[in-house]
């Protein structure tokens, strides 16, 4: 797609891709719409290489499957990158517990423990 839209679009060609976006919800229907609107503009006529076809569409539906691609691949990438921040959170919070017990006398720990079932108990 960024070869075919490599020349941009106006400022008003992409507000209306984004309204096309923002109005079907789901790159997916964005992309089905599009093949659909394609088929009917080219279904009276011959079939050429899959390119034309792609270059007949108006340039605000060629921008907003752009658009929507990128946005289907940055939300996945964003979902990765949050999981593995997910995780090294846990890790560092385990690596914290640990290390906030290393240096508490064992006499302390066991009055702590005894503070905490006094207070199990009173409830």
């Amino acid at each position: 797609m960024p070869k075919v839209n490599s020349w941009g679009g106006t400022n008003s060609q992409v507000k209306e891709a984004v309204e096309l976006i923002e109005e079907v919800r789901a790159p997916e229907r964005l992309f089905a719409r599009a093949a659909g609107a394609e088929s009917d503009a080219g279904a009276a006529g011959k079939r050429r290489n899959e390119a034309s076809r792609v270059h007949r569409l108006r340039a605000e539906v060629r921008l907003a499957l752009e658009m929507a691609a990128h946005e289907e691949s940055e939300r996945r990438a964003l979902e990765g990158e949050l999981a593995l921040l997910e995780l090294a959170w846990r890790e560092a919070e385990e690596i914290a517990s640990i290390a906030d017990r290393l240096l508490v006398p064992e006499a302390v720990e066991e009055k702590i423990r005894s503070w905490k079932r006094q207070l199990i108990d009173r409830n």
